[in-house]
């Protein structure tokens, strides 16, 4: 009996101390589908919730429409406290046949309007993925393929707002007055997709989301191809406070150009293609994708003044001095020209020679 009692007390100390003692676990908070307020710039626009299966359905179109862009939002405006928080995650089913342009905003307590700048990254998993691929805007939108479907995740470094001196601020995150996704297309268009699955990601566990989303590209983006030699060009990612390895490759081999694991672009005369796409591989989790424009070397249109091109000819395009046909450049007329010249210069020897002992 005194044994058994023992335990129970042990057992209650435990609990007690557990209460009491340390810091308290933030979890992801999984969050049901909100009851979404909408806003549309003429682009007509159906959204439908489903508690029972946690998926917003969301139908726009932009048929009959005049040129332009059109954007459609769809945000939540209860007052939540995210400070415990470092990234937010949703679910995404692209059912269209277009590419499906997304963006978050987040509106802090103060009135300040955050979304992804311009050097963030979201964080994109395909169903079909296990690497996490980093995407970046291009026009002001994360891009996702047509019939895409996985996971889309914005850590919070890759949130901020764009000032009038063109600065990129990221205030810190905590009081929120409202969120919201954002969706942009052309004129003439139909899309459907479902949105879903909404986490906040604890801080913990979004640290390293939040380096790697941060992840700083360096090179040009354009290069010549060139018309003889070799056009070089160098590349690196930089990652702030991680030592995770980073390798370059060509996304498809291309005739004529080649990438070290390092980001060394090599371009040859062989090269065809106007674009081509390289990977990057960040330690065995994730993967950045960016395309390099290739131009003609300025040089094939270069003129002087009179006319007279600036190109370096090749060697099949340089007209020969001498014709091997010439009889002055036999081997026979070469080996006597030879002859004659040492016969002279012996000559001129032997006489300075003599001059020098008569004197």
């Amino acid at each position: 009996m005194f044994l058994k009692y023992r335990e129970v007390c042990l057992a209650a100390l435990l609990i007690l101390f557990m209460l009491f003692s340390g810091k308290s676990t933030i979890y992801a908070m999984e969050k049901v589908p909100p009851p979404f307020q909408t806003w549309s710039n003429g682009a007509k626009l159906s959204v439908e919730s489903s508690t029972d299966t946690g998926e917003t359905t969301v139908n726009v179109s932009t048929k009959d429409l005049d040129k332009g862009t059109y954007g459609v939002y769809l945000y939540d405006t209860e007052l939540e406290d995210w400070s415990s928080y470092g990234a937010l995650s949703f679910h995404v089913d692209n059912q269209s046949d277009a590419p499906l342009r997304l963006n978050v905003i987040v509106t802090l307590a103060d009135g300040i309007s955050l979304t992804v700048v311009d050097k963030g990254n979201a964080i994109v998993q395909s169903k079909d993925d296990t690497k996490r691929e980093l995407v970046g805007l291009t026009l002001g939108s994360i891009w996702l393929k047509a019939h895409f479907q996985g996971i889309v995740s914005v850590p919070f470094s890759s949130l901020g707002l764009q000032n009038a001196a063109g600065m990129q601020e990221k205030p810190e995150i905590a009081a929120i007055a409202s969120w919201g996704i954002t969706a942009n297309m052309d004129e003439g268009m139909e899309q459907r997709f479902l949105l879903g699955g909404y986490q906040l990601i604890p801080k913990e566990d979004a640290a390293i989301s939040n380096q790697v989303a941060g992840a700083v590209l360096t090179g040009e983006l354009q290069a010549l191809k060139p018309y003889i030699g070799e056009s070089i060009v160098q590349y690196g990612l930089s990652i702030r406070d991680t030592q995770l390895p980073v390798t370059f490759k060509l996304a498809s081999p291309m005739d004529g150009a080649s990438i070290s694991q390092d980001g060394r672009l090599a371009l040859t005369p062989s090269v065809q293609a106007d674009k081509i796409t390289i990977d990057v591989d960040i330690g065995s989790e994730w993967t950045k994708s960016f395309n390099v424009e290739l131009f003609p070397s300025w040089s094939l249109h270069a003129k002087q003044a009179d006319g007279t091109s600036l190109t370096i000819p090749t060697n099949d395009e340089m007209s020969r001095v001498v014709k091997d046909s010439d009889p002055f450049v036999t081997p026979r007329a070469l080996t006597i020209a030879r002859t004659a010249i040492a016969v002279i210069v012996a000559g001129i020897g032997l006489l300075y020679i003599k001059w020098r002992r008569r004197r």
